[in-house]
């Protein structure tokens, strides 16, 4: 059986619940679409304190990797 590692940097897009591209990112696999945002500082610090209500759009976006 062949293995193909999926495992390094990808393109990251968010898409709105319209389908409608937001912005894009670079992102890593593995890992998560949080960290990655964390990383390009969009939003401005999700794991700061409770910024929760701040961070909510995050979960009603799709995330495409490519």
């Amino acid at each position: 059986m062949k293995r193909i590692s999926l495992n390094g940097c990808w393109q990251g897009e968010c898409i709105d619940t319209n389908g409608t591209k937001k912005f894009d990112f670079t992102g890593n696999v593995p890992g998560c679409v949080h960290t990655d945002l964390a990383g390009t500082q969009i939003p401005d610090d999700i794991f700061y304190r409770n910024n929760t209500d701040e961070c909510q759009w995050i979960e009603n976006c799709d995330w495409l990797y490519s």
